[in-house]
Order: structure tokens, then sequence, then C-alpha cells
């Protein structure tokens, strides 16, 4: 690449002045460029300066600075709907995934009328990738969003949607989501989607009769979706990526939901039968405070997760190494086939309140890590995820004599490797950003 400076500073030579460098372009390897722009991609402004020496810095820096736009409210929105609607900008044609959030205050703000939504979209066109989701409560919800916001994001070209932590008050309401969603969406990702009752979806039917595709569907967003999907006359042909369950989501004091949860795993093993072989990461989540005292009885029918044939990774989170918990997770797993596809399995769990609970737990881990190994013959590596902000500094000693124990060292004979990973990621909840490596 060649670089030309646009001024050559000048220093004093003994009695005369000379120039510090040659007036000559500068060749610099491609290689070195892009690895300064490397080293420099956290710092705004030096990549500011960057796009200024050459065009090819200017493409690669705007991609850097640009690629993903984030919108935090609606002042903010309409200042960027303003900045979008004009003809050419050197900028938007980097933009690869917009990320809009706190758009859901039905009156925090009067968007101004008369934007050529049609250009902006053109101007965005390579944007393939929309994020939506509030600041704060779940309770402000899809339709608080204010017609401009929607009417714009129905203009764009993108083909992956992700949908978070939004609430669906009255049944009709997922209906206005399904009838928003432009024909050009070939991928979805919901996480956190709840509603208060058995949503209606209306005349927006039409939806479902072309293939979905989601990449992330979590146990919230699950639930709601079973009601839609077992309301259909014919089941859309449709494949998830990433699946997160839990056996039972309802608060052991609140039976009537846990009861609710129960009526479900019919539904969802029906449903895994029908998407089980498009799933390639799976979260089995189990806390003390999310099953019912029935799921300890023998006569509980648990998923069906036998058509899970293409599984690649699977999560389990624990709050503890509970007898109990052990017991629901072994069951859950215990109709997976063993398939050569899956390469890690995941652990995650919390520990007891002393250091007496923390050495039995850590013994239970152990057995639990040899049952795996013993379910799934083709696993490679299995890992621990630790949080250790609920740690005390005993607890973590425990576990640092775990990682050179005899015992696990066994485990590792052949093929299989432990590796234990620190995260601040909450273990039961989903994973997929912080783990699959999904989002920013």
């Amino acid at each position: 690449m060649l670089l030309r400076p646009t001024k050559v500073p000048q220093v004093k030579c003994k009695n005369t002045t000379c120039d510090a460098i040659d007036q000559r372009d500068i060749f610099v390897p491609n290689e070195i460029v892009e690895h300064i722009v490397d080293l420099v991609r956290d710092d705004k402004q030096i990549l500011l300066s960057l796009g200024g020496v050459s065009n090819h810095l200017l493409s690669r820096t705007r991609h850097i600075l640009f690629s993903t736009l984030q919108v935090s409210d609606g002042k903010k929105f309409d200042e960027f709907l303003e900045i979008m609607d004009v003809p050419w900008s050197s900028f938007t044609s980097t933009v690869q995934r917009i990320r809009v959030e706190g758009v859901f205050d039905k009156w925090g703000h009067s968007y101004k009328t008369g934007r050529n939504l049609s250009r902006i979209a053109d101007n965005l066109r390579k944007a393939t990738v929309l994020q939506l989701k509030p600041i704060g409560s779940w309770v402000l919800a899809w339709h608080y969003i204010d017609p401009t916001v929607l009417s714009f994001m129905s203009h764009l070209h993108v083909k992956h949607f992700e949908l978070s932590s939004t609430g669906f008050i009255m049944p009709h309401h997922i209906g206005y989501l399904f009838k928003w969603i432009p024909p050009s969406m070939e991928s979805f990702a919901f996480h956190d989607l709840k509603g208060e009752a058995a949503p209606v979806i209306g005349d927006c039917s039409t939806t479902f009769t072309r293939p979905l595709h989601f990449t992330v569907l979590d146990h919230r967003s699950l639930k709601l979706w079973l009601h839609i999907w077992g309301s259909l006359s014919t089941p859309p042909d449709m494949s998830v990526e990433t699946l997160h369950i839990r056996p039972y989501m309802g608060r052991d004091i609140e039976r009537r939901a846990a009861d609710d949860e129960e009526n479900l795993i019919p539904l969802i093993s029906k449903f895994l039968h029908h998407v089980g072989s498009s799933i390639q990461s799976l979260f089995v989540g189990v806390g003390s405070w999310t099953y019912h005292e029935i799921v300890c009885k023998e006569s509980v029918t648990f998923f069906d997760l036998s058509p899970c044939r293409n599984l690649r990774t699977i999560y389990i989170g624990l709050d503890e190494l509970a007898t109990k918990q052990i017991k629901m997770v072994s069951k859950t797993l215990s109709t997976l086939p063993s398939p050569d596809s899956l390469q890690d399995i995941y652990v995650g769990f919390e520990y007891g309140v002393n250091i007496d609970h923390t050495r039995y737990h850590l013994e239970s881990l152990v057995e639990f890590l040899d049952y795996l190994r013993n379910m799934f013959q083709n696993v490679k590596k299995i890992g621990i995820l630790l949080n250790p902000k609920y740690l005390k500094d005993d607890q973590l000693s425990c576990i640092h004599k775990l990682r050179g124990s005899e015992r696990l060292q066994k485990l590792e004979e052949g093929p299989l490797e432990f590796h234990f990973v620190e995260t601040d990621v909450d273990l039961l909840k989903s994973p997929w950003k912080e783990m699959a490596g999904r989002g920013d």
C-alpha cells in the first residue's frame, strides 16, 4: 500500500533545516497496515484519522467503526433517521447490523414525519441483521413501539431479526409482531419473550406458510411459541439451531404454574420431533427454584430428546449439584442419542454456602462428569463453567485442588479433555451470546 504524507514535519539538523522523512510515497505491506488497524480497532479517534490516509484504509476503518449501529432512545433514533435520509453517505454501505434499544416508550418522543424511508433503507442495503430490545422492564411491550419505528424496520432489507425481553400483554398483541415481519426476513432469534395469555395470531397466518428458521429460541420464548405452533392446523416447515429448555419453569410455591409447565411437556416433545434434527446447540437449565416437587416422582414423563441427533454442543446449567437436580438432568438427557457430531459439553453450577457442602458438591461433580463421559462416548471436551462472584476463597481453593486431582486426571485418559472456564454469566440463563458465540 502507498501511504502519501500530507504534511512533512521539519527538524533542525546542525546549521540547516532538513526533512524528517522523504517527500516520496512510502510503500507499506498490506499485512503491516492490517496489523496496525487491528491494534487500534478500539480507538475510534485513531481509526477516524487513519481513514484519511488512503482509500483502502478509509474502507477498512469505516467497516470497523460503522459495521454495527446502535441507537439507544427515541430522540437519538430520530436523529439517526435524519442522518440516513440523504442521497448518499460514505459510511452507510458498511453498516451490517442495526441495534435499536429504548424505542418501546409510546409517549417518550414525537417522531418527525416526512422521512423518505425507502431512501433510508436503500442507504442501509448492506445491513443484514436487526436487533431490537427495550431498556428496562419487559412490560414496555411491542404494541408501544411508535409506528414510525415499525415502518422504518419494515422498509429494511435485513435477513435476520433478533428480539429480546419483550412482552405481549394481550393475546392478540403477538399477531402485531408476525403481521409486521417483512418478506425479506429469513431467520429469527427470540430471547425472553413473554405473554400473559394464550396468543391469538389473527390475520397474520400467511407468515407461517413459509419456512421459518430460528438461530435461537430460549425457554420463555419457546413457551410462547408453542401456543402459536399448537394452534396452527398445518405446522410450518421450521428449524432451530439453538434451543433452551427447562424441565420446569415455575417456582415450587406456584403449584398452578408448575402444573401448567407439566402440561407443556407432551407439546414440547412433539415440537422436538418436528425440529430436533436441526438443533445444533441444546441448553438444559435446572435450578432448585425451577422445578416442582412432582419431578422427583418416577412417573414423570420427561422430554423425548431422541430426535436431536445432530447436536454439536450441550450446555447444562445447575445452581448446585444436588441429587434431585442430577437425577432430573440424567433423565432428561437419557433419551439423547450419542451422535458423532457432538463435540462439547459444558456444565455450569453454583455451590453450597459452606466449605463442607462444596467438597460434597465437587465429589458429585466428578461423578456427574464420569456419567456424561459414559453416556456420550464421542465427546472430546467437557467444560466446567465457574462464576467466581458466587464463590468464596475456600471454595475456590477446593476447585483448584480438583483441577489437579488424580480422580479427574483418570477421567481424562484418552482423547477427552476437561476445561475450567471462568465466566460472569448467570449459569441458569440462556448463555447464547456469551458462550455460544452469538451476538456481540
